[in-house]
């Protein structure tokens, strides 16, 4: 039954996939697959997870192929631009607590859910906060998603408008396919398997990506040449992302958030518009392209955030560096400030 189970959900996700990828929207690989999942849960009630094996191995491809980004250009344009960098993590904190704290007072969600809700790190740290800050995780668990969903599809839109053809916007992987020999894939694989293990092993949010990005970082500054995988291993890896994202829907949580969806949703696109305003400051200010400075400020998940921007072509280095700095205040003092703000009697759970 199982079994079968994943044949249905494999070879929509396959289908949709090919078919995103057909149309050029960008991080097809993810979206379609994505789709297909939320599409077959809805539809055959399906209860099933992907392994965490495979979450884990399929972020360390994605991590392994950006940290490829990686040069010391990067590093330097950051480190002249460092203030409007952290004035635009500050303001991003800012605005999702202001947009938890709206909700919570629209909607018949508790303060608490509607702020894990609403901070913007990785999505499956703040679902795995809920329980401990007393929240719904499965709520929890939607309104971050449908926001990542809304960012990933927005930034297929607006490339497509900004940059032209998706055929034009995608990185260069030609090099991929040609000259290229099993050595070279070694020095991808062991320093990711190695990334991998020390990311989960450490315990930090989103560690399996995080730690071959950093690995693959260290190679690049090195001049060792990484981040370059067998055809077809990259896109496998975001649609193991987008099945993963998509088969956390279920009937039962939109039922229960079926009398906040108006609200959540208004919250959402407000979020992301007035992030939006955020990226066109730090567009100014760094003075690189919007689509970039977009997708560095925009409340998704890290993971797909990076799909995204190695996909349309967007400075990923600086997308990945800036949700990087990002990551580490939501998850450091997220939480803290969460419960700062619900020691009050508004945060009681609504009925």
């Amino acid at each position: 039954m199982i079994a079968r189970t994943w044949i249905w959900i494999g070879g929509a996700a396959l289908f949709a996939g090919g078919l995103a990828d057909l149309i050029g929207l960008p991080a097809a690989w993810m979206l379609g697959p994505m789709l297909a999942s939320i599409f077959l849960t809805m539809r055959k009630g399906l209860y099933v997870t992907v392994p965490p094996w495979l979450w884990s191995a399929s972020l360390g491809v994605i991590g392994m192929a950006v940290s490829s980004s990686f040069t010391p250009e990067a590093f330097a344009l950051l480190a002249q631009s460092w203030l409007p960098v952290v004035a635009a993590v500050a303001v991003v904190l800012g605005l999702s607590l202001v947009s938890g704290t709206i909700l919570a007072r629209i909607s018949n969600l508790d303060r608490t859910t509607a702020l894990l809700g609403s901070i913007p790190g990785v999505a499956s740290a703040m679902v795995a906060m809920s329980d401990e800050l007393h929240a719904d995780a499965r709520l929890v668990a939607f309104i971050q998603y449908v926001r990542v969903i809304l960012v990933i599809v927005l930034a297929s839109l607006l490339a497509r408008i900004i940059m032209g053809p998706a055929d034009a916007m995608r990185a260069d992987t030609s090099h991929v396919l040609v000259g290229i020999g099993w050595q070279q894939y070694i020095i991808t694989i062991v320093p990711t398997a190695i990334g991998i293990w020390i990311g989960v092993r450490v315990g930090i949010p989103a560690g399996a990506l995080i730690g071959p990005v950093v690995i693959g970082a260290g190679l690049g500054v090195a001049g060792i040449e990484h981040g370059i995988w067998p055809p077809g291993v990259l896109p496998l890896a975001n649609a193991v992302i987008g099945i993963s994202v998509g088969l956390r829907f279920d009937t039962v949580a939109l039922r229960q958030i079926g009398r906040a969806a108006i609200p959540v949703l208004a919250c959402i696109v407000g979020l992301i518009m007035a992030c939006a305003g955020v990226g066109l400051a730090l567009a100014y200010a760094m003075r690189i392209d919007w689509l970039s400075a977009y997708l560095a400020t925009m409340p998704g998940g890290l993971d797909a955030v990076t799909i995204a921007a190695l996909d349309t072509g967007a400075q990923t280095p600086i997308v990945l560096l800036v949700h990087l700095l990002r990551l580490f205040v939501m998850v450091s003092i997220g939480p803290l400030l969460v419960r700062r703000m619900t020691q009050s009697p508004a945060a009681a759970p609504k009925t």
